[in-house]
């Protein structure tokens, strides 16, 4: 796969964002992301640790204490309106000290359901 981001860096702007599911959440590609300096979104699985305010917390542990500072309202596939909630929290990552990431959770307003999300931000 390191491949394909290698063929990515050659031939498109690092400021595209490289967007990705939790089969990426990998240290591997953090790291290709940030030495490279590229913009990145990767969907983060509930087992991933960070840092945050100097300490080590769960990932979805510490997601589920932000409750949503922003709301985005959007429209659905099927017409209807919906509303989501997103807080943006520093984050760092535990092989990574020293690169502030930023921790997206977005829930959506009549549901448990939220997502948890490491943003790279250059």
């Amino acid at each position: 796969m390191l491949d394909c981001f290698k063929f990515l860096t050659a031939h498109f702007d690092k400021n595209n964002i490289r967007t990705m599911d939790r089969g990426f959440d990998n240290n591997a590609y953090y790291s290709y992301f940030i030495e490279h300096k590229e913009k990145f979104i990767i969907r983060a699985k509930q087992n991933r640790n960070v840092i945050y305010k100097g300490e080590s917390i769960n990932i979805l542990k510490l997601a589920n204490k932000f409750k949503g500072k922003y709301r985005m309202n959007y429209k659905k596939k099927n017409g209807k309106r919906g509303s989501v909630k997103i807080s943006m929290i520093p984050v760092e990552l535990p092989e990574f000290r020293g690169t502030v990431l930023q921790l997206v959770r977005a829930s959506e307003k009549k549901s448990v359901k939220s997502q948890q999300t490491v943003v790279k931000e250059n």
